[in-house]
């Protein structure tokens, strides 16, 4: 289109130009200067008649561009832009609905193993009933079940499972210890911790049994989580606000037996999920997190299995594996990230309120608000129970 308006100037300046030419005046009165004589058919009446012409021609461009030219190409970009933008949302949304064609599948998988083991077990039984007949079967001349033999004294009945006493190794074994125990600061014993560790134990969160510590709180901007290494290690914040529980105190609960993980995320619109792994651990110098088993019944996605055995990083320790980029520097938190900047997940990030532009370094869970940043998440462990042993003797 631009080519072409010029090349109409073009030629609509020589049409005016010829058109000028008139009669000749001398040469010594001309006002433009030559080396030789002016050309043949040339005056300066013609001259001048082309340089207004020229004027005219370069203020009707500047005009058009003005006008026309420029305002169509900031059009087109804006279209341009538009159409990236759109194209990253189609991106994301396929990612996401592939994301959940991968739950579904992983659900039907486990559906259909559920449904194999029932009809395995119903087999069993069936094969353990007594045939019609039988002594076990109460027949004529062979007594009931359970009834006293001749000679003998009645059959042992099967003993009862025992209850579980609870304990006081977590959260959860308080609460089966103590029904009415509520949430709040409580006082754990974990395996090699005899001294105990005081916490704060959510009581109402989750199925039965109930009782999770809280190992991490977001849910507002007063406490600042661009902290040293060091801060990270030994923890800081308020329980019941926002909260760190201290990377070496996560060390000393998982440090034996088996914990689960559940991570709890509400949006600014109120919207809550959740993601729970049945395996969680920190261990090592560099505070390495183990993390696996993701529930498919979670409602969050997955945003940590990525960042399996990853260390631990903050503004002044860099242990993402790539010593290129500084993660913890870069998001101004401490977290688990890996050498893939941006991450999956950062629950330590800057707090951002309702209405504010997303910011890749705030509170953020990829697999749920890919695009916005979270008003609250809230971390929780469990130790996993083991069913008590029956009283002997």
């Amino acid at each position: 289109m631009v080519t072409g308006w010029f090349r109409t100037m073009k030629v609509l300046r020589t049409v005016l130009v010829l058109a000028s030419l008139a009669t000749l005046v001398p040469a010594n009165k001309c006002v433009f200067k030559f080396e030789a004589a002016p050309p043949k058919g040339v005056t300066c009446a013609s001259l001048k008649d082309m340089k207004d012409v020229d004027t005219d021609l370069q203020a009707i461009t500047n005009k058009k561009m003005v006008t026309e030219i420029a305002p169509a190409m900031k059009k087109l970009e804006a279209a341009v832009n538009k159409r990236v933008q759109v194209e990253k949302k189609l991106a994301d949304i396929s990612g996401k609905v592939q994301k959940m064609m991968d739950d579904m599948d992983k659900l039907n998988k486990a559906g259909a193993a559920a449904a194999s083991a029932a009809a395995a077990a119903a087999a069993a039984a069936a094969a353990a009933k007594p045939k019609p007949g039988s002594p076990a079967a109460g027949t004529p001349g062979a007594g009931a079940a359970g009834a006293a033999k001749p000679g003998g004294g009645a059959a042992a009945a099967k003993p009862a499972k025992p209850a579980d006493p609870g304990d006081e190794k977590d959260c959860a074994g308080l609460k089966v210890k103590d029904k009415t125990k509520r949430t709040g600061l409580a006082t754990i014993k974990p395996a090699g911790q005899p001294a105990g560790m005081q916490v704060w134990c959510n009581m109402d969160i989750g199925q039965e049994p109930r009782g999770w510590a809280v190992i991490l709180r977001r849910e507002g901007a007063s406490q600042d989580f661009n902290q040293k290494f060091a801060d990270y290690v030994k923890g800081f914040g308020t329980p019941s606000q926002d909260y760190w529980i201290g990377l070496q105190n996560l060390q000393k609960l998982t440090a034996q037996d088996e914990w689960q993980l559940y991570v709890s995320l509400t949006d600014h619109d109120g919207k809550e999920a959740f993601a729970r792994y049945k395996k969680f651990k920190v261990s090592g110098a560099d505070f390495k997190l183990t993390i696996s088993d993701y529930d498919v019944l979670s409602t969050a996605g997955d945003s940590l299995t990525d960042l399996n055995g990853v260390g631990f990083s903050a503004n002044d320790k860099d242990n993402d594996g790539d010593k290129t980029v500084e993660c913890g520097k870069q998001y101004q938190s401490g977290w688990w990230f890996n050498k893939y900047c941006p991450h999956p997940s950062n629950l330590n990030g800057i707090y951002h309120p309702k209405g504010a532009q997303f910011d890749s370094r705030g509170i953020y869970w990829r697999d749920w608000r890919q695009n916005q940043n979270l008003k609250k998440a809230v971390m929780l462990i469990q130790r996993k129970r083991s069913p008590p042993k029956p009283a002997t003797g």
